[in-house]
Parts: structure tokens; C-alpha cells; sequence
């Protein structure tokens, strides 16, 4: 299946495809965008690295900062952190990110799936 950014998350909001999520058992919230998903429901944010679009700070639905750039198999792995977490993210190339750097993020098509501790109290 490959390289996976696989977050435990409860729903915060959900509008016009844009969904806003907190981060479960830490802190941050992460936005992404997915198709429907309930309000205030626990569930499992997957974002392919690949699928992660890195564009100028304020022109993405996030922003974040690169901790480091590296090439791998003919492209770079990027690592961003953005609002207390750390994202992989894939370029194709040499993408010339510099350490300290400031990004915008777009996580397209992302999937959600249901937790398997819907249940369990938040």
C-alpha cells in the first residue's frame, strides 16, 4: 500500500468538502479535504503523501513548516509539522525545500474511515 499519513480524529466540522479535525490522544487540528462525514464522530483520516498539495503560505487550507527535505527513489519526501503534527509529503524531483520554511497544504482526496472505538468517550 505504501507510505500513509493515518491519524485517530474526531470530526469537528464538515462544509463544502472542507473537513476540520482534531487530533486524538495530542494536540492540533488538521484540515482535509474528504467527502461527507458526521459532525463531532470519531474516525481515522488517511492522507496519501502524494495526494498532499504544498503551494505559498495562505494559499492552502492549512499552513506548516518544512523540518526537512529529502530525496528518495527520485523524489522528495518532505516532512512538514503544521499545527503540532508532522506530515509526509512526496514531490516529484528535487523540490528544493529548505528546512525552517513556511508552506501552505492542500490534503486532497482524503479518506475517512470509521473508528473501530467509535464508542469510547472523547
Amino acid at each position: 500500500m505504501g507510505a500513509l499519513n493515518v491519524f485517530d480524529v474526531r470530526v469537528v466540522s464538515h462544509v463544502g468538502g472542507l473537513l476540520v479535525a482534531e487530533i486524538l490522544g495530542g494536540s492540533g487540528r488538521i484540515v482535509a479535504r474528504v467527502h461527507d462525514r458526521a459532525l463531532g464522530s470519531r474516525a481515522v483520516l488517511v492522507a496519501r503523501p502524494e495526494t498532499i498539495r504544498i503551494t505559498l503560505p495562505g494559499f492552502g487550507d492549512q499552513d506548516g513548516e518544512v523540518l526537512r527535505s529529502v530525496l528518495v527513489d527520485g523524489r522528495s519526501e518532505v516532512r512538514i509539522q503544521t499545527d503540532g503534527i508532522v506530515l509526509r509529503v512526496f514531490e516529484p524531483g528535487i523540490s528544493g525545500r529548505a528546512a525552517g520554511e513556511r508552506v501552505g497544504l492542500v490534503l486532497e482526496n482524503c479518506l475517512v474511515l470509521d473508528s473501530e472505538n467509535e464508542s469510547t468517550p472523547t
